[in-house]
């Protein structure tokens, strides 16, 4: 039985999560005198990876904790902390969750 060849010029394996940022673009006070934040959350994958699939945010101060798709910028309260992370297609994710204190 031969060896099998080689493989070049195929996609290496991608085991490396990729990278959250996440920041108040604004800080505002809202109707009812309530202090709000707008959140902004970018996501990269490592060059040669499988890409970004999606981009998930929480905050456990909701009465519902689950991560929720991440569609655009966020407009929350400014209280607690919130969490967000990427999951890229190979389904690697953040080690750790990207968090954000929205009361400062």
């Amino acid at each position: 039985m031969a060896a099998r060849p080689a493989e070049t010029g195929a996609a290496a394996a991608d085991d490396t999560p990729p990278t959250t940022t996440a920041a108040a673009a604004e800080r505002y006070v809202g109707p009812g005198g309530v202090n709000r934040a707008r959140i902004t959350v970018t996501a990269a994958d490592e060059a040669g990876g499988s890409g970004v699939d999606r981009i998930e945010w929480l905050q456990p101060s909701d009465a519902d904790v689950r991560f929720r798709p991440y569609t655009g910028a966020l407009d929350l309260p400014a209280t607690g902390t919130l969490y967000v992370r990427t999951v890229d297609r190979e389904g690697n994710a953040d080690p750790a969750y990207y968090g954000v204190d929205l009361g400062s």
